[in-house]
């Protein structure tokens, strides 16, 4: 079990560096769009107007690129906070009895905050039910904008190959022997 957690905290680390750096790239490339707007010359794009805020435009027009912010931001808090309580409560040799006391209640006060989060933005949440509605409804608006629509796009055709063999080569290596670890 010990392993699994530690492979697993790797992950986690791992994956909010590459979920941060996509909430990143996504509103600074969202906000370039916005920011050109006027620019452009109405041919060129089809803008709703009828929503009374900021954010109801962003989900008008934008809303792939909306969700993919707001997922990719929370997610990789999440994971981020996720492997530091996971490095908590990973037992380690040589520790006294009151240190393993304090990582256990470390690990247990930030999954209690992992909650507190998802609580929060469940009850706050503008356009969707919850975080699980958002992430059903990103996922739809993935599929039509980048497999459906037409004329169809080809990086995210070689996208997929590549998301099967990360895939694969995780599960590769969380299923591995332990050697070193």
């Amino acid at each position: 079990m010990v392993i699994f957690l530690k492979r697993m905290c790797g992950f986690l680390l791992l994956s909010a560096f590459a979920l941060q750096v996509v909430s990143i790239f996504v509103t600074t490339i969202t906000g370039t769009m916005l920011l050109t707007l006027a620019d452009r010359s109405p041919s060129e794009i089809a803008i709703k107007t009828a929503s009374m805020s900021s954010l109801g435009f962003l989900r008008e027009n934008f809303e792939f690129e909306y969700l993919t912010s707001r997922i990719t931001f929370l997610q990789g808090l999440i994971n981020w906070l996720a492997s530091i309580a996971i490095e908590f409560v990973i037992p380690k040799e040589n520790k006294s009895v009151s240190k393993q006391k304090r990582d256990k209640a470390a690990g247990a006060i930030l999954t209690t905050t992992i909650l507190m989060i998802f609580s929060f933005y469940n009850g706050h949440a503008n356009f969707y039910k919850n975080y699980f509605d958002m992430l059903c409804t990103w996922g739809k608006l993935l599929i039509k904008k980048y497999f459906v629509s037409k004329p169809l796009q080809v990086l995210p055709l070689l996208i997929v190959p590549g998301v099967f063999y990360s895939s694969y080569l995780l599960f590769e290596a969380f299923t591995a022997p332990p050697d070193d670890e």
